[in-house]
């Protein structure tokens, strides 16, 4: 089989939305650890960890403000 991770879409719903920011934002104040498709998903930035910058990059593209093609 083939698994397909979107970027941003951490939550694997197939979308990308205030759930995955709201699950990112769980994951970086410690509430919750994220499995590695997860944190794959989570990597918005494409640096080697998940950290402020995923989540200030997932919010701009909340906003319309950006998008998470590369």
């Amino acid at each position: 089989s083939i698994l397909v991770v979107v970027s941003g879409d951490v939550n694997g719903d197939g979308a990308v939305n205030a759930g995955d920011y709201g699950r990112l934002n769980a994951m970086l104040q410690g509430k919750i650890n994220l499995n590695a498709v997860e944190t794959f998903a989570a990597n918005t930035n494409g640096d080697t960890s998940v950290n402020a910058g995923d989540y200030g990059r997932l919010n701009a593209v909340l906003q319309g403000k950006t998008s998470l093609t590369w």
